[in-house]
């Protein structure tokens, strides 16, 4: 392609002296025939110096096509290649007035306050997750209470397990435990003082001195062996120790002792050999045809010859009892066999007549509802145990005269009763108690429900 082709005619025709004089230079010098010289010259013409500082001159510009038409082809490439990029303005954002903003954050607060006075009108589900960690501390401090809950809750449980299980027979300290006996020796040549150091766990020892130089019997007491309780008084201690062997002396049996209690009194006293009591009291159940005899011995005071006389003595007292209360035992739903048992459980509960219908009552209305007795003292005389602390596993195995898991009565009694026990099972006090309960100063208290029990438990110890 020629280098004609790229130029292009003027506007303004030029004048026809300069064109002539143009066309007529170009005819005479080929264009590959041009010097060096002519080059330079005309680049040198074709650059637009730049202007001084101090001059105040129009800024650089490229040349317009009317100075593109005169150059050659390499001149217009080079011109074109210095040409500067063309900057695009940046256009600024107007402002809105400021009324105009003002009345748009007033439409916007007015909405905000519509959308709030339709979410109060209207039930919203909210659609924001909980968060898991506050509810899983809610629930951690949930199980927490619950264990400390559970845990009172078996804590006085055991206590009153401890205590007489649901019944509240009986307190901690148990009026079975209170009835602390056990055999007390008498050696030759023990002074009163010895003497009383030995019976300090049953009576006070001081009392006891007392006693034997008021009623001078310092000098008298006896040597052997003596079956000895707390339930026992001063006067009775006493007059166990000093009355002579030989003399023959009323026998004095206490509520509550057992066929062997018996046995082991009388054999200390040198009254019948050890055994002959239980041997005796074999007898006489067989002779009056009963299934048991523990129970259906009558507390007092004998006079006898032998233990078989003793023991018979014993059983006839309780049959004249039951005699005397034959309207009651007619009205009543009880049998003289069931009569004999509760009496006895009765009187190892409390030595005061006044409770004793009280007791009677519990007892029955826990047996009319089918709820277990509860009574400890059956567990102590299957142990023969009456003194020792009774471990809980004890009470857990079921056998005959735990009445704490077998519900009904005891196989048999479990001690001499007293005409005050039969009487307050005949003529029981009127009142729908479930539970009992002695404070350590041999106080009654009853309850209707077990949690009333619990808390009575709780005030008084």
């Amino acid at each position: 392609m020629s280098e004609n082709s790229f130029k292009v005619k003027a506007k303004k025709p030029a004048p026809a002296s300069s064109a002539k004089n143009r066309s007529q230079s170009s005819a005479k010098a080929p264009a590959q025939n041009r010097s060096s010289s002519s080059s330079s010259q005309k680049l040198e013409k074709a650059r637009v110096k730049k202007p001084s500082s101090s001059s105040r001159l129009p800024e650089k510009k490229l040349p317009d096509v009317r100075d593109l038409s005169l150059m050659t082809r390499d001149e217009r490439i080079r011109a074109v290649l210095d040409r500067p990029e063309k900057k695009i303005p940046k256009t600024e954002k107007k402002s809105a007035p400021a009324s105009s903003r003002y009345e748009g954050m007033k439409k916007s607060i007015e909405k905000s306050k519509e959308k709030e006075k339709e979410k109060k009108d209207s039930p919203v589900v909210s659609s924001v997750k909980p968060d898991t960690s506050v509810l899983l501390m809610h629930l951690a401090a949930g199980l927490f209470i619950l264990v400390i809950i559970l845990t009172a809750v078996l804590v006085i449980s055991r206590r009153g397990n401890n205590s007489s299980e649901a019944t509240g027979v009986q307190p901690v300290l148990q009026e079975a435990e209170k009835v602390n006996q056990g055999d007390v020796t008498v050696l030759s040549g023990m002074s009163a003082s010895q003497v009383a150091s030995l019976l300090a766990p049953y009576t006070d020892s001081a009392a006891f001195l007392d006693y034997l130089a008021s009623a001078s019997l310092s000098g008298s007491l006896q040597v052997g062996t003596y079956h000895v309780s707390s339930e026992m008084s001063t006067e009775q201690i006493a007059s166990l120790l000093t009355t002579p062997v030989s003399a023959c002396a009323p026998v004095v049996i206490y509520p509550g002792y057992t066929v062997e209690n018996i046995d082991s009194m009388l054999a200390n006293r040198s009254f019948a050999s050890r055994g002959e009591f239980i041997k005796a009291c074999r007898q006489v159940m067989e002779e009056s045809g009963l299934d048991f005899i523990e129970g259906w011995l009558m507390a007092g005071t004998y006079e006898s010859s032998s233990a078989l006389d003793l023991a018979r003595q014993m059983l006839n007292a309780t049959l004249d009892e039951l005699r005397s209360h034959s309207a009651e035992l007619a009205s009543s739903d009880l049998s003289a066999r069931q009569v004999i048992i509760i009496a006895s459980m009765v009187n190892r509960e409390t030595q005061d007549a006044s409770q004793m219908p009280v007791i009677a009552a519990v007892m029955l209305n826990r047996l009319a509802t089918g709820m277990p007795l509860g009574i400890d003292a059956t567990t102590r005389y299957e142990l023969n145990d009456w003194v020792g602390k009774i471990p809980q596993s004890v009470y857990e195995r079921d056998t005959p005269y735990n009445t704490r898991r077998k519900p009904g009565l005891p196989p048999s009694g479990i001690g001499s009763i007293s005409p005050q026990a039969v009487d307050a099972v005949l003529n029981p006090a009127v009142t729908g108690a479930l539970y009992y309960l002695h404070d350590d100063e041999g106080k009654l208290y009853t309850g209707y429900t077990y949690e009333e029990h619990l808390n009575t438990y709780e005030s008084v110890h």
